[in-house]
């Protein structure tokens, strides 16, 4: 857990003092996290992968996937809803591919205006 954790806190650009204070510890029990000097209790490995909005798996090193299972079932409810949009999209060239992302994006824009 202690090179995941200290990935994720550098990867927010946070000290191991900012994060103690997020999430209730001290800086040393940070330090002993991510030197896997100090093992701690399951609430907070779960509290950990909450403030860094990881799974618990992701943080333990169990898993190179960090999105939580809830995440991860509106990705496969989303791919599912879109399947036949995709399957044609992946038939485009790679100019087709960037011009539709263009066209998609103004299209949002639009939508986004329209609705205020």
């Amino acid at each position: 857990m202690g090179i995941r954790l200290k990935e994720l806190r550098k990867k927010r650009k946070i000290t191991q003092h900012a994060l103690a204070g997020h999430i209730g510890l001290t800086q040393q029990t940070v330090s002993r996290l991510e030197n896997q000097i100090y093992i701690p209790p399951v609430d907070l490995v779960v509290n950990i992968a909450n403030y860094f909005d990881v799974s618990v798996d992701y943080l333990l090193e169990l898993s190179e996937i960090p999105e939580r299972a809830d995440v991860r079932i509106n990705i496969e409810a989303d791919f599912n809803n879109n399947y036949d949009f995709i399957i044609e999209f992946s038939k485009l060239n790679k100019v087709n591919r960037s011009t539709l992302l263009v066209l998609l994006k103004h299209l949002g824009k639009a939508q986004d205006n329209s609705s205020e």
